[in-house]
């Protein structure tokens, strides 16, 4: 799978984009969630209902992963799974991608767990201390 460099993707359209609106502060993303249209263009832009969009950042929070099936590209799956910083602060994302043929997107699958725990150790790394349960 191929990304051109400078592509402007979805945020509320790829499981890159709804990570970091599941855990940046909402008001640094909450328009541009809503108004890929007018980011995007009519030719791009696959706009989801304001509801749709809270559910799917709700989901996120759930499992500490984001899951895209088939969207925005046909044939392709992907797990982005967040990397927090010594503050707690999201600071990238670490997103793994497949042939939807011979990628498993289960939560609980081999695909997911290796991503979150790739993105744990660099978490880990940076200083960062989950909360304990």
């Amino acid at each position: 799978t191929n990304i051109r460099t400078g592509t402007v993707m979805s945020l509320a359209g790829t499981a890159t984009g709804r990570l970091f609106a599941a855990f940046l502060p909402s008001r640094l993303v909450e328009e541009s969630m809503l108004e890929d249209s007018r980011r995007l263009g009519p030719d791009i832009a696959k706009p989801a209902a304001p509801e749709n969009v809270q559910k799917m950042l709700v989901e996120v929070r759930k499992h500490g992963l984001s899951r895209s099936i088939d969207n925005p590209t046909p044939g392709v799956c992907s797990f982005s799974a967040p990397v927090f910083d010594y503050s707690g602060n999201i600071v990238l994302g670490v997103t793994l991608m497949g042939r939807s043929n011979s990628f498993d997107h289960s939560w609980e699958g081999p695909q997911a767990r290796a991503v979150k725990a790739c993105a744990h150790e660099i978490s880990k790394r940076l200083g960062h201390q989950p909360a304990k349960a």
